[in-house]
């Protein structure tokens, strides 16, 4: 007969939670930041200024989440 030690499972579940959660977060913040690095090289574009001077001034700002 199996025994489930329910403790063990919680905990293990509570782990797999936080980092499916931690996972997510990380994910949402690369695309942000992949969409705000799209929107300076669209800017820059318009702007006539190369994407690499544009991806430079862009990774000197702070995000804006």
């Amino acid at each position: 007969m199996n025994v489930i030690n329910f403790p063990t499972v919680n905990v293990a579940f509570a782990e797999a939670c936080k980092a499916r959660s931690a996972e997510s977060e990380r994910v949402t913040k690369l695309e942000h930041e992949n969409f705000d690095i799209r929107t300076a090289l669209a800017d820059a574009v318009l702007a006539g200024v190369t994407a690499r001077e544009s991806v430079a001034v862009y990774r000197q700002q702070p995000p804006l989440w």
